[in-house]
């Protein structure tokens, strides 16, 4: 026994390999064809009529060999007919999830000529109660008492009709179809129920599957514009669950709403909407911020809309003077009017905790004293300046004698002292630039772009010299300025060390002045005052 055959093991052939056949010869192998049946859908009315469309394909299977066994000819072509028409019509309906009028009457003279066809017209209600069955799935109420009248017709014109064909006699029983027309009615109206009963849970479902989606969303969102975008799909899915259900976020103004989003059953609502007086006006909710209420002109929104139904407006979390108005032709759907209720509560939570994030996320990053950004966001991002190309220079203040303030005047005036250095290093640098206090009295300016070192650093020198009102004393201090330019490929941590040096030969000169690390200058480090720098 040798390999894998000594283990009684054999190997089978993967995908797309060859197998071996006697004389050398080797055929690719074939996929073995497989007869799939449809998919079934995963809506739950979807799935609903689906099941339905199968019952009727299969009630009209089982009532056709009948009439074409014992028919003759015109009753075999009629009842070919017939089924293909019906067969037609409904896998349409299915296929669209519509009804037009169009196929009910089709469904109706199908209807009519298998009966007349049948050696007894009652043989056709074998698939006309899984026919209403099915159509209580599709459209409206209205629409569907039409479909019942128009197939109750069809059976009555079959009676007269089926004394004609050939091979039938010349009377038929009538109450064996005119008998079954209250139960197709009951039928009718059960099913309907039933089906109702269907789409109400269907959209429910929706709802409940938007809104899940909402908080799962809202985990990740760092930022209030990412919750209020979450916040409008949401807003999106409830009204897409509920037919006629329209939306629109409005936001109240001085003598005008302005419309800031709304959905498709309200594009053609104008952008502002004036905020005429109580007359003829809908009158929104003041959701508590100070000011008028926000009244919107009815005439305008019902004419956009294209109904009068009712409406609902309901305070935006977040955003003093904001609503979310909700329309429906009719009564707004409590169920509905309880999920945006839900989402927005949702929502208020979302936005405190992102507010409360960006508190959390800004006092990790400042510092607490002088507002400037503190030594880790420094370096988070000076790092970030290096890899991207952005950095020009750093900028090290040490400021001189800062601990004689402290000792003859007291901490408060120091820490005054030290907030109006901030406010200087602000004044005498760009927005793009960042400025950050190190600690005690160290401050550090990244400057990006095609700022000028040199000439930042004299009007930083120039600014921290003059006098400061602090702690109700007139103080004049100066700086040492430490220039690290950034030219080669220093990592954070060796230009912040070049920046230091430099300070410290600022220092060694005299004080209140800048001096610029010298690369050729001597080894990164190296003692010696002043070593390796320039003036």
């Amino acid at each position: 026994m040798r390999g894998d055959a000594g283990r009684g093991v054999r190997q089978m052939p993967s995908a797309g390999t060859t197998w071996p056949l006697t004389g050398g010869l080797r055929l690719p192998r074939r996929p073995v064809p497989v007869l799939r049946l449809p998919r079934r859908p995963d809506g739950l009315v979807d799935q609903t009529r689906w099941l339905f469309t199968i019952c009727f394909l299969v009630s009209l299977v089982v009532c056709t060999p009948h009439p074409l066994i014992e028919g003759g000819p015109v009753a075999m072509t009629m009842v070919t007919g017939a089924a293909l028409t019906l067969t037609g019509t409904w896998v349409h309906r299915y296929r669209t999830g519509t009804a037009p009028p169009l196929l009910d009457v089709a469904d109706a003279l199908a209807t009519a000529c298998f009966a007349a066809a049948c050696p007894l017209p009652s043989v056709a209600l074998g698939f006309v109660f899984s026919s209403v069955w099915g159509q209580a799935l599709y459209g409206s109420v209205t629409r569907l008492a039409i479909s019942l009248v128009l197939t109750l017709t069809g059976l009555a014109a079959s009676l007269p009709l089926w004394m004609v064909v050939p091979g039938h006699g010349d009377a038929v029983q009538a109450s064996s179809v005119l008998g079954a027309f209250p139960v197709l009615t009951l039928t009718t109206i059960v099913a309907r129920h039933l089906a109702d009963g269907l789409f109400a849970r269907e959209r429910a479902q929706r709802r409940e599957a938007g809104i899940a989606r909402f908080g799962i969303q809202l985990l990740a969102a760092t930022d209030r514009e990412t919750v209020y975008e979450h916040a409008w799909d949401a807003v999106g899915t409830v009204c897409a669950a509920s037919p006629g259900l329209v939306a629109a976020i409005l936001r109240q103004g001085e003598g005008a709403a302005t419309v800031l989003r709304r959905t498709s059953g309200l594009a053609d609502l104008p952008a502002a909407l004036p905020a005429l007086g109580p007359g003829d006006t809908l009158v929104l909710p003041d959701p508590g911020a100070p000011g008028p209420l926000v009244r919107v002109d009815s005439d305008t929104l019902e004419r956009a809309a294209g109904f009068r139904g009712g409406w609902k407006a309901l305070a935006v979390p977040g955003s003093p003077g904001t609503v979310l108005l909700l329309g429906h032709p009719k009564t707004l759907p409590k169920d509905d009017l309880l999920a945006a209720q839900t989402m927005l509560n949702q929502l208020g939570l979302a936005v405190r905790n992102t507010d409360i994030r960006e508190r959390l996320t800004t006092q990790a990053s400042t510092d607490h004293l002088t507002g400037l950004a503190n030594r880790r966001a420094f370096r988070t991002a000076l790092d970030q300046a290096l890899r991207g190309g952005t950095a020009t220079a750093v900028l090290f203040l040490d400021l001189d004698d800062f601990k004689n303030v402290n000792d003859a005047l007291g901490h408060a005036a120091g820490d005054g002292l030290l907030q109006r250095v901030a406010s200087r290093l602000r004044g005498c640098t760009r927005p793009e630039d960042l400025c950050a206090r190190l600690g005690g009295d160290e401050f550090a300016v990244l400057l990006t772009g095609d700022a000028d070192a040199d000439d930042v650093a004299e009007r930083l020198v120039k600014a921290l010299s003059s006098r400061v009102l602090a702690g109700g004393h007139r103080i004049r201090i100066g700086a040492s300025v430490g220039i690290a330019p950034v030219g080669d490929t220093a990592t954070c941590d060796e230009i912040l060390h070049r920046a230091d040096l430099a300070m410290y030969s600022a220092k060694t000169a005299g004080k209140n002045c800048a001096r610029r690390f010298a690369p050729g200058g001597g080894q990164l480090g190296s003692p010696g005052a002043g070593a390796g720098f320039g003036a």
